[in-house]
């Protein structure tokens, strides 16, 4: 039935073409209308895409403007900080120039103080001052004398023979007076500079022998600096090599000022580098004030370049926080050496200590290039074993000998010895001058 109506349909259509036309105009509308409409989502969603992409955009670019202002806002306040930071290390180096040019001028006076000393001491070893200050006493003590002559011979009745014999008395006794006072004199400016040798002066055959000395320098020499660190019976009973190495060790368990505090620090980082293959010169122990703030200076050649490291030392304690200044001062040392040395060098400033650096400290030693190195004090052995250039001799030094810091140990066989028993059985003998 249904069949029938759609036939039915179609055959009315088809003989009216004006309603296929009407159908096909239509169908043509409706097919434009979803077209138009498919365009417009289409632009809709592409505009509204093309939002989205702005806006993150936008919020990129905001993020990165930001960004860079706060990378900018921290650049200048570090450039600020250094700007600081350097000028109070100016004004700190302007405030302590004074003190160090006094310092070095009281050095420099000591020095020629000392410089005095040893002439006023030549002279006195040479028996000029004293024999001259005895002569003259010897010369009022005796008048008495000339008085007991000169009545002798113009009394009434003159005695010449007496007369003559006063004479020779007079010449003997003037003789012995200044043999006497020239030998007190002497004994007590060296009881006056060394006033040690009290402990070992009992008799007068040690006062003799004192005296005996040809020079003040030798003596001082020949005194041997471990009796500081051992009572009498110690040095009297022990053996050498067991009485050096007694002394040794109290020397080393001793109550330490800072500044010998600092020296064994350096020391210790010296010996570190050593034993990794580095040559080390131990700068500012041999140089002192004059150290330019290079405590180590350590180097090896390194891929055919020569490497070096100036090194500085802080031994200072837990509590205490290490600033950025120092590692200002240390770079600029560095620089100043590689500037000074017109050769193919790799210069690195390196900071060692025994306590943490601030974080300011840390974010310059990294802008800079310093390598800082956080190392506890640690135990190392004191006894140089040096082999004398020009008589092959082997001789080792204890820290509280003469020639102890300016000894260097650089060569073949040359090394640091932990007891003065490994130092004998190398074939190494104590250095003769004993005095520091």
């Amino acid at each position: 039935m249904i069949l029938e109506h759609y036939q039915s349909m179609v055959a009315i259509i088809c003989n009216h073409p004006f309603i296929v036309l009407v159908i096909i105009i239509l169908f043509v509308w409706y097919i434009s209308k979803t077209i138009t409409s498919l365009k417009r989502t289409i632009s809709f969603l592409e505009e509204r895409e093309s939002d989205m992409c702005n806006r993150h955009f936008n919020e990129m670019r905001e993020k990165k403007e930001e960004i860079t202002s706060i990378q900018y806002d921290h650049r200048r306040e570090l450039w600020e900080n250094n700007n600081a930071h350097r000028k109070d290390m100016e004004a700190l180096r302007n405030s302590l120039y004074p003190k160090e040019q006094e310092l070095k001028e009281g050095i420099r006076e000591n020095n020629r103080k000392k410089a005095q000393l040893v002439q006023l001491l030549d002279a006195v070893d040479k028996r000029q001052l004293l024999s001259m200050s005895a002569s003259l006493k010897a010369d009022v003590e005796s008048m008495i004398y000339d008085d007991m002559s000169d009545y002798l011979r113009f009394k009434d009745r003159p005695a010449y023979t007496a007369a003559e014999t006063v004479d020779e008395l007079k010449k003997q006794t003037r003789q012995h007076i200044a043999e006497y006072k020239e030998m007190l004199y002497r004994y007590e400016l060296l009881m006056s500079q060394f006033p040690e040798l009290k402990e070992y002066v009992d008799s007068a055959e040690d006062v003799k022998t004192i005296m005996e000395e040809t020079s003040l320098g030798d003596l001082a020499n020949q005194y041997d600096n471990s009796r500081n660190w051992l009572s009498d019976e110690e040095y009297n009973n022990l053996s050498e090599v067991e009485r050096n190495q007694r002394a040794l060790d109290n020397w080393m368990n001793r109550n330490k000022t800072n500044r010998e505090i600092g020296f064994e620090y350096e020391m210790y980082i010296g010996y570190l580098y050593r034993i990794g293959g580095w040559n080390v010169e131990q700068f500012g122990i041999e140089r002192g004030l004059e150290d330019m703030g290079r405590d180590i200076i350590a180097w090896k050649v390194e891929d055919g370049i020569k490497t070096v490291h100036i090194i500085q030392c802080k031994r200072w304690s837990t509590s205490k926080t290490i600033h950025e200044n120092v590692i200002c001062q240390l770079y600029g040392t560095a620089v100043q050496y590689k500037l000074k040395h017109n050769e193919p060098i790799r210069v690195k400033a390196v900071f060692v200590a025994t306590t943490d650096l601030s974080d300011t400290a840390k974010a310059f030693a990294n802008e800079l290039g310093v390598i800082v190195r956080v190392k506890a004090m640690g135990d190392f052995p004191r006894i140089k074993c040096n082999i004398n250039k020009a008589t092959h001799q082997k001789i080792y030094h204890l820290p509280f000998d003469q020639q102890y810091y300016t000894v260097h140990i650089d060569q073949d066989g040359e090394f640091y010895a932990s007891t003065v028993q490994e130092a004998v059985n190398k074939g190494f003998r104590r250095a003769f001058r004993h005095r520091n």
